[in-house]
């Protein structure tokens, strides 16, 4: 009895440290490519992309994480 009560507690232990890898990985891979940009937002193309200007140069931007209606 004692043997499957040591051998539970190492499985939950691997598992949560297998979820907290995990969750780890992620978190890294959803910055990846992310950077920071100051500018004046010159236009709209709809609820989740604007165009930036900074030093003379627009970028089109898509916001992450925001859900809205295409452009009709």
């Amino acid at each position: 009895m004692k043997i499957m009560f040591q051998r539970d507690i190492a499985l939950k232990v691997t598992v949560s440290l297998l979820l907290l890898l995990c969750i780890n990985a992620i978190g890294l891979v959803s910055h990846a490519g992310a950077q920071t940009i100051t500018g004046k937002v010159v236009g709209v193309a709809d609820g989740d992309t604007i165009t930036v200007l900074q030093d003379h140069t627009q970028y089109k931007i898509r916001l992450y994480g925001i859900d809205t209606p295409e452009r009709g």
